[in-house]
């Protein structure tokens, strides 16, 4: 089984995902030299569905980041209204990990410590509503 994408259903859709992608490219450049393989996608590809920032780690595990789980601005603000949320999700619909991260984090902060928690859940552990 593969994850489900949703590109955008239209061009105002196109051009704010193309839009947040710029504005978004500091922290999409500090997951990649994290080894990630990050993209930002509209919820389900309709302008006015939030953004979230998802890495497939693989063909059956995703990583999922938003803030307080509303997904992200279209662009980073000097203090986030919530924590990081992140989940790490399998193919199969079930989650392997539910972190919360300080949003006070630098991005590359934030990078390495969304490695650290692949590595644990690669190791097999499954922390669930924890601080990371």
């Amino acid at each position: 089984m593969v994850f489900s994408h949703y590109p955008p259903v239209d061009e105002l859709a196109a051009e704010r995902l193309r839009v947040a992608t710029v504005a978004w490219a500091p922290l999409l450049g500090e997951l990649h030299a994290a080894g990630f393989r990050p993209y930002l996608e509209l919820e389900v590809g309709e302008s006015d569905d939030p953004l979230r920032v998802f890495c497939e780690l693989d063909n059956e595990t995703l990583l999922d980041i938003s803030i307080g789980d509303e997904g992200i601005p279209d662009a980073p603000v000097a203090v986030p209204e919530s924590d990081w949320v992140v989940f790490v999700q399998s193919a199969s619909g079930g989650y392997l990990a539910e972190v919360y991260i300080e949003a006070t984090v630098d991005f590359r902060e934030l990078a390495n410590r969304l490695r650290d928690l692949v590595d644990s859940v690669a190791a097999g552990e499954h922390p669930f509503l924890i601080d990371q």
